[in-house]
């Protein structure tokens, strides 16, 4: 019986390192099912503090709108821009209808008197333009914001303000 006794305890061995072995594996499971559990809460956790806890974003949401910004106000130029521009020894065509754009409507009123000024500024700087600058990658807002600046250039020292927003070719057509 004896070496019964010692089958049987050289047989539990044997098991019991297998049953070691399964533990291990269920115990990673477990380990990885709280993680995924903690990262979900800490998820929903911060989901509910963005969407629900967050105050600054609700005050700043009734900020703009309880401040509209203002109308604009938009003045096109008449008649279109027609600039000849020489390009290798041939005469090119530049044909631009021009429109300003100011929120305030007192600016446009004063833009429209001195419009011989601003028109001659205008041909001044599309004259001053070359085919393949206009035609090169980002050339027509680049004519755009030259434009702009030498607008606001002249309100600055005609009218003492610089109110324009915005120029915009509303054509912009070369031959």
């Amino acid at each position: 019986m004896a070496n019964d006794n010692q089958e049987t305890e050289l047989n539990l061995e044997p098991e019991q390192s297998a049953g070691d072995g399964a533990n291990p594996g269920k115990s990673k499971k477990k380990l990885f099912a709280l993680v995924g559990l903690l990262g979900l809460v800490a998820v929903a956790g911060g989901g509910y503090y963005f969407f629900m806890g967050n105050t600054d974003a609700e005050e700043l949401a009734e900020e703009v709108v309880e401040k509209p910004m203002p109308a604009a106000f938009y003045l096109e130029l008449e008649p279109v821009f027609i600039i000849n521009l020489p390009d290798k020894g041939k005469q090119r065509f530049l044909q631009a209808s021009v429109t300003v754009m100011s929120r305030s409507e007192a600016t446009i009123t004063k833009f429209n008197q001195h419009m011989p000024v601003f028109r001659h500024h205008l041909s001044n700087v599309l004259s001053a333009q070359t085919i393949p600058s206009i035609q090169s990658t980002g050339g027509i807002e680049k004519v755009r914001v030259q434009a702009l600046e030498q607008i606001n250039r002249v309100l600055v020292e005609e009218l003492g303000s610089e109110a324009i927003e915005q120029v915009l070719f509303t054509s912009f057509v070369m031959q």
